[in-house]
């Protein structure tokens, strides 16, 4: 069963843009905070980012903006247009059929399945960077990094967004 987090709708257009960067740490540039004017919605931000041509400020602010569950999910269609179908090899496929699994049920059973699959890896791919933004149960952070306004869960996803790309 789903937690009400992960049933908010993906945009709200009741919170404002500057909500998410007073809630989320962003790497947003400087000229692209400028762009920001009070009581701007997500949406409306987000095409001042795109017409703009901040790019990566934009796949930023769309990873922290979307809650989780929609964060993933956004990385998974992602991954899913631009990775070729015979490029990823056999743990990445099962990394990202474990990850939309999740996305679709979002279940204890089905994010430890994602966790045991990429606790070891040798290389860090954009469909075991999405995977492991399902979030490991048991990893506490350190108490100086538990403070930061970091959510490091959305930074994978934003990550795994932007790798198929580069």
């Amino acid at each position: 069963m789903a937690d009400e987090e992960e049933l908010e709708p993906a945009i709200d257009d009741l919170r404002t843009a500057d909500h998410v960067l007073e809630r989320e740490f962003t790497k947003l540039c400087d000229a692209a905070r400028e762009l920001l004017r009070p009581e701007m919605s997500y949406g409306a931000y987000l095409k001042a980012l795109l017409h703009a041509e901040f790019l990566e400020d934009g796949l930023d602010f769309v990873g922290h903006a979307l809650p989780l569950r929609h964060a993933v999910w956004w990385g998974c269609c992602c991954i899913g247009k631009v990775m070729p179908p015979d490029e990823p090899g056999e743990k990445d496929r099962q990394v990202f059929g474990a990850t939309f699994r999740w996305v679709v049920e979002p279940t204890e059973e089905h994010r430890a399945a994602i966790q045991r699959l990429t606790r070891v890896v040798t290389k860090l791919t954009a469909p075991i960077l999405l995977g492991r933004a399902t979030g490991f149960a048991e990893l506490k952070l350190p108490e100086p990094l538990a403070a930061l306004k970091r959510d490091f869960r959305k930074e994978g996803v934003i990550a795994a967004g932007s790798a198929p790309a580069a």
